[in-house]
């Protein structure tokens, strides 16, 4: 079992800082190398199955004229939401997690990911609650008609 600091508070392990005259800082929390490993395993399966199973469903869809209805559109809208995620996120995190800095690569690009990443993670988010908000309300529309006749 891992013994922990005396100074540890939590996910954090305070400790001083010689750069900013003695203050304490909360460095992240350094996991084992056990734990690393796994979690860019999963990661990285969970990237791969994401991005086969959206891609074939988007393309099944596209593909079959008698699947184009307004819910499987929707449906296509948070596929294209999750593979935004998929892209553009969990890479970001996952580069984290093998170099365990949360820079970003120099020049031009390196902004542009910077200020588009997190932009980008919240507009898929948004996309895909509102979605589901969006099939939930043409659900509950076209059931009330139904019913009424």
């Amino acid at each position: 079992m891992m013994e922990l600091p005396s100074n540890y508070s939590g996910y954090y392990v305070l400790s001083e800082d010689p750069t900013r005259n003695g203050s304490l800082f909360c460095p992240p929390y350094q996991e084992e190398l056990s734990v690393k490993v796994t979690k860019i395993l999963i990661y990285s399966l969970i990237m791969l199955v994401s991005l086969v199973g959206n891609s074939l469903f988007i393309a099944v869809i596209a593909k079959s004229r008698h699947m184009r209805t307004v819910t499987n559109y929707l449906l296509i809208n948070n596929a294209v939401s999750d593979l935004l995620i998929t892209v553009f996120n969990m890479p970001t995190y996952m580069k984290i997690l093998v170099t365990g800095k949360y820079d970003w690569i120099e020049g031009t690009l390196g902004l542009v990911l910077c200020k588009s990443v997190l932009c980008i993670q919240g507009l898929a988010v948004s996309n895909s609650v509102l979605t589901f908000t969006a099939i939930a309300t043409d659900r509950f529309v076209s059931s009330s008609i139904v019913s009424i006749y």
